[in-house]
């Protein structure tokens, strides 16, 4: 396991959503399946998605961002779509929520993927904060935005 892996492992055991065992059964999943820790502790239903999600925020310091605590809301009105388009949120799991000052709010699965925020840098010449939000709520919010509802 990564660092990053472990230190995942360990918010989450000392939040009582696993224990050593189920740990180690995910460790050999990941081997026999080539994913990540996250993906077979979610894929083996030991945790949710947003427990992953809470863990990855205090990991990195950054804010999770949900439909239920109202951050997972992109402003309207903002052209946030000519910003980041369609193609590049879904391939990317990234969702424009706001531009003020010169500074762009994003919600990613992935919210330290450099490349996916540089790229957004680039494209929008603002600063990129980004937040960490479920796979699941992105998607859903991804659809909501570009699409008025309809899957992808």
């Amino acid at each position: 396991m990564t660092g990053e892996e472990k230190q995942l492992t360990d918010i989450l055991i000392k939040a009582g959503k696993l224990d050593a065992g189920q740990v180690e059964q995910a460790r050999l999943y990941t081997l026999q399946n080539s994913c990540r820790i996250a993906q077979a502790l979610i894929r083996l239903s030991y945790v949710t998605d947003e427990d992953v999600a809470v863990a990855v925020s205090k990991i990195h310091k950054v804010p999770y961002a949900s439909l239920k605590n109202n951050l997972l809301d992109p402003e309207l009105g903002q052209g946030l779509e000519k910003l980041v388009d369609f193609e590049f949120a879904r391939d990317n799991l990234i969702v424009p929520l706001f531009v003020e000052e010169r500074q762009f709010q994003v919600a990613m699965v992935h919210p330290t993927n450099y490349l996916v925020r540089e790229a957004v840098r680039v494209r929008s010449g603002c600063a990129v904060e980004a937040l960490v939000g479920t796979e699941a709520e992105i998607v859903l919010t991804i659809a909501k935005l570009y699409q008025g509802g309809q899957t992808f």
